[in-house]
């Protein structure tokens, strides 16, 4: 930005009016940085993925300006601040928070430059149109008609599990999804809100029908839903929603249950890794002082067509594990160990993912005495195993225990323990693709080699035996 010229950051940054598809297609290339991505795709689940989200490489891309005696105004209000200080401005956003997306910022404000003041607001229209139409030449290829699908919910407090019920109709380029005979809303913190419900009926759809382009505004476009008030995927004012990924992430596995019936070629078997869980370890030190340990742990990815399932990995979306060194560091928690399951992986043509386990204690020198500590969170799959799909075997289920003793299945644990218990959770694997008859016996042996599965399973699931 020149000197003296102001910059509008948040939902619009002026700048001259001229539209060139060239630039279109380079701004896409820029935005791809952050989107969701294919699930066939070799290496990953996803695309490449940039954290903080987009709008901080704005508040980046206004702090260089800043620096060039631009200007900088956000929300209406004048940012004079300075930014290498860690200064704030509008709504108490640290502008170092921005600083990670300082490289696309630059690239952003290159291009600018190259084509010749271009209007962003016109762009960011024709990127959100562009990926509008991939989904719908997306749907356009998939048959017409109607499916039916449910999938069942352990919640503590209720001996039955409960259901999620939807049913999807493809009309031409259109999706409608219509969540009738979900399960009412429980006093448990585990019902989803409706904007959460939508964002993962979302994420299936465009990994199904386009992975490549951006996830914006224009995926939403082709997309109706209808989610009864007061169920678990739509509750009303009081519901408890902190565990809501509890609910919402079995969304977008019943999504793809779904869409394995109508392209079965471009979706993978169930995942243990849906839905994530979460969890906290609370308690007190001996000066009284609280302290608690949030973490993320992921079961194993489904296998693909064409591919295993990944082991132990966020998915549909990502999120970094907490590492046990810094956890061990701020809390008085020791990681006995954090391991892969072997043979919980469902058996395939295509192997699921592997669970992962973790066991842990406290230790009372950094432990308050007589106090007992809670172990709280997210969890799923306790019960009803990830299934597999075109004759796959199911993953393993997931369990927690205490000494040995497991928990009744519920999709938010929360239990008190002390200090020399020993807490061990082990997450489910994703169930297998194909017949296990078609597995090669290369990959069998590579399997062996690496742990993944023992000399049993390989005979029993496999009828290899050398």
């Amino acid at each position: 930005a020149a000197t003296g010229q102001t910059c509008i950051a948040g939902s619009r940054l002026l700048l001259q009016r001229s539209i060139h598809d060239q630039f279109v297609e380079r701004l896409i290339e820029v935005a791809k940085t952050a989107h969701i991505g294919d699930p066939m795709s070799t290496d990953t689940h996803v695309g490449p993925v940039t954290t903080p989200p987009q709008y901080q490489k704005i508040l980046d891309y206004i702090d260089i300006a800043k620096q060039d005696g631009a200007k900088c105004v956000l929300g209406g209000q004048a940012y004079t601040g300075p930014a290498a200080k860690g200064g704030q401005f509008a709504g108490g956003i640290h502008l170092e928070q921005g600083r990670p997306g300082g490289l696309s910022c630059r690239e952003l404000e290159r291009l600018c430059i190259e084509f010749g003041q271009v209007d962003l607001c016109d762009l960011t229209d024709e990127v959100t149109a562009r990926t509008e139409a991939g989904i719908r030449a997306g749907l356009l290829e998939l048959p017409d008609g109607q499916w039916e699908d449910e999938l069942l919910m352990d919640i503590d407090g209720l001996e039955q599990p409960q259901p999620l019920k939807a049913s999807v109709t493809i009309n031409g380029d259109s999706l409608s999804v219509d969540f009738t005979g979900t399960a009412p809303q429980v006093r448990r913190p585990v019902n989803c809100p409706i904007n959460f419900t939508r964002a993962y009926v979302a994420v299936p759809m465009k990994m199904i029908c386009d992975p490549s382009l951006p996830n914006n505004q224009g995926t939403y476009r082709p997309l109706d839903i209808l989610v009864p008030e007061g169920t678990l995927l739509n509750p009303t004012y009081p519901a408890a929603c902190f565990w809501r990924l509890s609910a919402g992430m079995l969304v977008a596995e019943l999504m793809f249950r779904i869409f394995a019936r109508i392209a079965p070629e471009r979706v993978p078997a169930e995942s243990g890794s849906l839905p994530t869980w979460q969890f906290y370890v609370s308690g007190n030190r001996p000066t009284g002082e609280g302290y608690a340990l949030h973490q993320h742990s992921y079961g194993g990815m489904g296998g693909r067509p064409g591919r295993d399932g990944l082991s132990a990995v966020s998915f549909p979306y990502n999120v970094r594990d907490v590492s046990i060194e810094w956890s061990e560091h701020e809390t008085p928690v020791l990681y006995h160990s954090r391991e892969l399951i072997p043979d919980s992986g469902g058996a395939g043509t295509f192997r699921g993912g592997l669970g992962q386990q973790l066991t842990f204690e406290a230790y009372a020198t950094g432990t308050k005495a007589n106090q007992p500590l809670v172990f709280s969170g997210a969890a799923g799959r306790m019960r009803t195993p990830p299934q597999g799909f075109g004759g796959g075997e199911p993953g393993a289920c997931s369990r927690i225990e205490v000494n040995g003793v497991p928990i009744a299945p519920t999709s938010s644990p929360e239990f008190s323990f002390e200090v020399g218990d020993v807490v061990r959770l082990s997450l489910p694997g994703g169930g297998g693709y194909g017949d296990p008859g078609g597995r090669s016996s290369e990959a069998i042996r590579r399997d062996l080699k690496g742990g993944y599965i023992t000399s049993e399973s390989a005979k029993r699931d496999y009828g290899f035996d050398e």
